[in-house]
């Protein structure tokens, strides 16, 4: 798991070919003007969502990680929560989507937090379960965020 910000994520270029193509474009695009929706970047390999929402409970949330894609999750607007933990040290609650490319986790101790807010980023890989959308101070808040789906290279 990787915290950082937008003017940041210069030197994560080097990680791989997929990460420099998806940071270029998260650098290219203007954030404010971006509608919801779903953007293909590079074939399969990269795809942006976009999306507004209330966030929630924890209780309301689920943990999750995925084993084809990082996630690259930008706060554009308002503030939330996103709660994580390593994989091996929880207890998955269901099956692998391969379509979703999404296991789900059952809450466990041991987690660590992070107060998100606009221009944040946190990259997550396959290693790092996360609950995102989660109430700030128990309050709903209104959010916008765009998470890069970036397609581990083998």
């Amino acid at each position: 798991m990787i915290i950082t910000d937008l003017t940041n994520l210069e030197s994560y270029k080097a990680m791989s070919k997929n990460m420099r193509v998806a940071i270029e474009y998260l650098e290219s695009i203007n954030l404010d003007s971006i509608e919801d929706g779903t953007y293909p970047v590079l074939d399969d390999d990269i795809f942006v969502v976009v999306s507004t929402y209330i966030t929630r409970e924890h209780g309301e949330s689920k943990y999750e990680a995925h084993r084809k894609y990082i996630d690259i999750q930008t706060l554009i607007s308002g503030e939330e929560m996103i709660f994580c933990n390593q994989v091996n040290h929880m207890e998955p609650d269901g099956a692998y989507n391969i379509e979703k490319d999404k296991l789900n986790f059952k809450d466990q101790a041991g987690e660590v937090s992070i107060h998100l807010k606009p221009g944040m980023v946190t990259i997550f890989y396959p290693s790092d379960v996360h609950k995102a959308c989660c109430n700030v101070c128990d309050e709903p808040k209104l959010v916008r965020k765009l998470v890069a789906k970036v397609k581990l290279q083998s």
